[in-house]
């Protein structure tokens, strides 16, 4: 069930408002609860046990509080009871007895089978709140958790003190169990050593808000920059701590709320929190500097190459210039009448012989001496990551060359020494590394070091201990004795089969009716196959213009007339509710809702907190920066997004637009500065930016979105927006249709039918990799 469709789950009042679609969607009495409520109770009374049935259904909750009804909610009830419409001022006027309301109560839960949480069942969910709170980021979110776990079980939802006594000690029990880990990995001492530090001044500003600001675009001075803060944090033996037993979801939440407050409110919290916020800060800050600093390291290497690249195209056209010259000299001795014929070979061999040896390089031959040439990129992008402790293997080649380089660079050495083992080696190095000249050698074998270690980091041969990305695999799957022991436990919870059998055949399934609509579609006439396998399409016709279509456009236009950009913010949150998304709970004053908006314009728009201040009187610049970071929290502005896209989907009108089966997807370029780590050259504009991908639903709902660097294949982004989408709600319309850029995706399902000669080696890497999945903690 999507998020939307939850938005009323845990509530404990009716909303002031309902609009007809609402009611329609979440508040519907059934022709079996009409005849129910009539049988059961008498005319007068009909109407309580109806409001207590719908609004069961649609929360998971008994309807206790007396508050007044919604007018669409009560024309709904009256319609389907048969009853004349009155206005009622609150359901105070419907139980003046308090027996009637649990009599009601009691009626609508036995009807609606919802069972009341007996000893089991809340020792089961204490047990999976235990697991939800090591990846919460607060209690609210675990409430949240607590009430869509009772909901689907068709368990009724207990007050909410009682649901958050229960979510606060599993969180608090997560809590210490974090902190008794924070106090076992680092002495009391250095704990207070590394909360003090992080308030001292570092220049024109504190440790803190130094380690907080973003690295640049790749280049050396990026590099630089994300090394010393590397050092920095390796002094303080960051790397060194064993801080596995906290989630690193929880580890991000605890550095999420120390970015997003003030230095000088962190300074005040208490020695525990600030002490846990403060390692876990430091933890994360250097595993994602880390990542960072290998990313930028490659698009490095890849300039390097690149400039290589283009020499080497230069040199060949030179080359290719001074061919022709030398054949028409050719043809000019040999033609000549005053030389004899040895004078004639002679000549020619003068002009030929020392281009020969030249001549006989490939391109990447050549690609690879011009890099061999480069005077300090090569040595200078090896030595900044001295600092990275790069592990593998020990068979592994890509880790023997990098051990052998630190102890030349260690020993000072410029020359690789006469008796070094080649058989390390790429053997398309070798006849560099063999050359005469030892000095050129060893800068042969630095080029050889630099290209095997981002080939060893990209397959996973090679890797680092401090990093998210490019982690050993060991490390990111479920250790063997845990697997073995709550396997059945993390199954349950996934909702996946035991085996990977089970798991495949609905795959399989899909696969097959996929081929099977294929064949049909091509016995019809509605696509074709070349030789190669690929599929096409015929291309879309443009449909006549319809005047009436226009007309009506314009009709709903004039309806609609101007609307204002804070009144549809606020329609759009009292519709979808996206506001407690976003915060995590519901807005606590009018003060922080506003925040909330001016802090979304201030990320959609190129204002920044100060100018949205500037345009909302009652709110200060500090108020916007605070919901500016809330945003930031993973997570939180997919989910809202999603509200949204399924509230749009159950609007009429969307239905006409399309089935919810097809998107498109294409890339939006965005300026950015120059100095961000992933902004590139536009070709077409010439300015730097950074592209958006999105994935938009025939419905015209946004429902995918990932940054991307500009002029890089978009194949796999495309691919993963669908993924998520389909894998993201059981109730969901899946795509079956992308209409991408041409030549990149044109349908989701022509990779897998292009790999079903692969099924077999699929289905036993499956069979493989299903006992120990992936542990995302």
């Amino acid at each position: 069930m999507s998020t939307y469709q939850r938005r009323f789950v845990g509530a404990e009042l009716l909303p002031r408002h309902l609009s007809e679609f609402d009611v329609e969607q979440f508040f519907r009495l059934l022709p079996d609860d009409v005849l129910a409520i009539r049988d059961r109770f008498r005319a007068d009374r009909r109407l309580g046990p109806a409001l207590q049935l719908v609004f069961l259904r649609a929360s998971g909750r008994p309807l206790d509080r007396f508050a007044a009804v919604p007018k669409h909610l009560l024309r709904h009830l009256f319609t389907e009871l048969g009853l004349a419409a009155i206005n009622i001022a609150s359901l105070r006027t419907l139980y003046v007895r308090r027996e009637t309301l649990y009599d009601h109560q009691k009626w609508a839960r036995e009807h609606a089978q919802l069972d009341v949480a007996d000893d089991a069942a809340t020792a089961e969910i204490k047990s999976a709140l235990d697991e939800f709170a090591r990846d919460a980021a607060s209690v609210d979110e675990l409430v949240g958790y607590a009430m869509n776990w009772l909901y689907d079980r068709r368990l009724l939802i207990p007050a909410d003190r009682v649901m958050r006594d229960w979510c606060r000690q599993s969180y608090a029990s997560i809590e210490h169990a974090a902190l008794k880990i924070v106090k076992a990995a680092i002495p009391k001492g250095q704990l207070a050593f590394l909360s003090q530090t992080m308030y001292e001044e570092r220049g024109e500003t504190t440790v803190l808000e130094w380690l907080k600001s973003p690295i640049g675009r790749h280049g050396p001075t990026t590099l630089t920059d994300a090394t010393e803060k590397i050092v920095y944090l390796k002094s303080l033996h960051a790397h060194e701590w064993k801080l596995d037993g906290i989630t690193v979801a929880r580890q991000r939440a605890y550095a999420q709320s120390l970015s997003a407050r003030p230095p000088s409110a962190s300074k005040r919290r208490k020695d525990d929190a600030q002490a846990l916020e403060v390692v876990s800060f430091l933890r994360v800050t250097l595993l994602e500097l880390t990542d960072s600093t290998l990313y930028v390291a490659s698009r490095r290497i890849s300039d390097l190459v690149r400039r290589a690249t283009n020499k080497t195209q230069a040199i060949r056209l030179k080359t290719g210039s001074q061919y022709r010259e030398q054949l028409v000299s050719i043809k000019s001795i040999i033609s000549g009448e005053d030389l004899t014929a040895q004078q004639k070979l002679v000549a020619i061999d003068a002009l030929v012989s020392a281009d020969i040896e030249a001549a006989e390089a490939s391109q990447a031959a050549m690609t690879r001496q011009v890099l061999v040439e480069e005077p300090v990129g090569v040595r200078a992008l090896l030595k900044s990551m001295a600092d990275l402790e790069i592990r593998g293997h020990d068979q592994d080649r890509e880790l023997k060359q990098l051990q052998e380089l630190r102890q030349l660079h260690d020993c000072k050495m410029h020359e690789l020494p006469t008796d070094f083992d080649n058989s390390i080696v790429d053997r398309r190095w070798l006849p560099l590394i063999e050359c005469n000249d030892r000095a050129r050698a060893m800068r042969a074998f630095e080029a050889c070091t630099m290209l095997s270690v981002r080939k060893g980091l990209r397959s996973g041969r090679l890797w680092i201990d401090h990093s998210f990305s490019f982690k050993d695999r060991e490390q990111m799957l479920i250790p063997e004795a845990e697997w073995a022991r709550t396997r059945i436990h993390y199954a349950s919870l996934l909702k996946v089969p035991l085996s990977a059998e089970e798991y495949l055949k609905p795959l399989l399934a899909n696969i097959e009716a996929g081929l099977a609509s294929v064949a049909e579609a091509r016995e019809l006439g509605k696509l074709d196959i070349d030789d190669n396998g690929d599929l096409h399409l015929p291309a879309l016709e443009a449909l006549p213009d319809e005047p009436g279509a226009r007309r009506t456009r314009d009709a709903i236009s004039t309806a609609i007339g101007a609307v204002q950009l804070p009144d549809l913010l606020l329609q759009a949150d009292a519709d979808v509710n996206f506001s407690e998304t976003l915060l995590g709970r519901k807005a606590s004053s009018v003060d922080e809702l506003i925040a909330l908006y001016g802090g979304m314009i201030a990320h959609g728009t190129e204002n920044d907190a100060k100018g949205v201040a500037a345009m909302i009187p009652q709110l200060q610049p500090s108020q916007i920066t605070a919901a500016m970071r809330t945003l930031e929290a993973p997570g939180r502005l997919r989910r809202a997004n999603e509200r949204v896209v399924e509230f749009q989907r159950q609007i009429p009108i969307a239905a006409l637009w399309g089935q919810g089966d097809k998107a498109s997807a294409d890339m939006m370029a965005l300026d950015a500065s120059r100095h961000l780590y992933n902004a590139r050259v536009d070709p077409r504009r010439r300015t730097f930016g950074a592209g958006i991908y999105t994935h938009v639903l025939d419905r015209y709902g946004v429902i995918y979105d990932q940054p991307i660097v500009l002029n890089e294949r978009q194949g796999g982004a495309a691919v993963e927006g669908v993924e998520r989408h389909n894998q993201s709600g059981e109730d969901r319309v899946r795509l079956s249709l992308l209409e991408g850029r041409p030549g990149i995706v044109r349908n989701p399902q022509k990779k897998r039918l292009a790999d079903c000669s692969k099924t077999k080696s699929h289905l036993a890497d499956a069979k493989a990799g299903f006992h120990r999945p992936v542990l995302f903690n």
